[in-house]
């Protein structure tokens, strides 16, 4: 026992990473398992978790890639993170014996707890160490996080917080590239809505009232969108969906439950908003151009035939 408590000594003097190490210290070779670990420094072990971290600016793979590196020398089994914003989970769904709640500290605030649980009970050596590793943690999931927020505001529409034009366009793209590979007789179909008449709105009533419109028109769109569709703000008072499933009806059924949600809202209704719907199914050969264009043609038909 002398021998293993000279061991940990050694380990805290020099700061040393013990790799579940079965000749580590007795206390912990008996709770790990039996097989072969190495020993590394803690300086190369952070060197190697900030390196194995900075790969992405995925939150969720930044977990992941945590994860990954704390086996190298730890039992961990699931990790899950938290803050005042954000939730973020990596669990394999067998709870662990024994877990840690760290602080992770930034510019001397906390920014968040990491929830680590492990396989088997950890000495107080090596939770020491658990935490000095888990602090490189901080930063790659701080950059990540707002890495994401900022690409999030770059693809969503401020005011309606519906996705906007760029999302549209990266989504057809998406969707012409996944049915075209499915075969010719895979479709999708667009529609386009505008409100009728809303320049009159900002005229009589205000931009404050003309952005209150949008919102509530957005939140139709979005109550009357499933898992087969997804509204996008495509700019000004113009609005698409993607109806990603076949179905040559899906279109007509979809835009009459749009209006019947419009005439049923009190707070468009009280403006006497209207909105007149044009669309169209996707084609072997269609560009985001051509699909438009049917759909707009479809939409000024509409109009003119009011």
């Amino acid at each position: 026992m002398k021998e293993n408590s000279d061991m940990e000594n050694s380990l805290l003097c020099h700061d040393r990473v013990v790799s579940l190490s079965r000749c580590a210290d007795k206390n912990d070779a008996d709770l790990l398992p039996n097989t072969g670990y190495r020993k590394e420094s803690s300086e190369a072990a952070c060197l190697n978790m900030m390196r194995c971290l900075s790969t992405t600016l995925s939150p969720e793979s930044v977990l992941v890639q945590f994860e990954l590196e704390m086996k190298r020398h730890f039992p961990i089994c699931n990790v899950s993170f938290r803050n005042s914003k954000h939730i973020l989970t990596n669990q394999r769904g067998v709870p662990g014996i024994f877990s840690m709640e760290i602080e992770l500290i930034d510019d001397e605030h906390i920014y968040g707890c990491l929830m680590l649980e492990f396989e088997w009970v950890l000495s107080p050596v090596k939770k020491r160490l658990v935490n000095q590793l888990t602090q490189m943690l901080t930063f790659p999931l701080k950059n990540a996080v707002a890495f994401q927020e900022m690409k999030q505001l770059a693809l969503t529409d401020s005011l309606t917080g519906l996705p906007n034009r760029n999302s549209f366009e990266n989504a057809f793209q998406q969707l012409m590239a996944r049915y075209q590979s499915k075969g010719i007789g895979k479709r999708f179909s667009l529609l386009i809505l505008d409100l009728d008449d809303f320049k009159r709105i900002n005229d009589k009533h205000g931009h404050q009232t003309g952005d209150l419109v949008l919102s509530c028109f957005a939140d139709v769109l979005r109550s009357c969108c499933n898992k087969t569709a997804e509204a996008f703000r495509f700019g000004g008072d113009e609005f698409t969906v993607l109806v990603h499933a076949e179905g040559e009806d899906l279109p007509h059924l979809l835009s009459s439950r749009i209006r019947l949600a419009v005439a049923n809202n009190s707070s468009l209704v009280q403006y006497g908003i209207n909105c007149s719907i044009g669309y169209s199914s996707y084609q072997p050969g269609d560009s985001l151009y051509s699909l438009f264009e049917r759909a707009d043609n479809a939409l000024l038909q509409i109009r003119e035939g009011r």
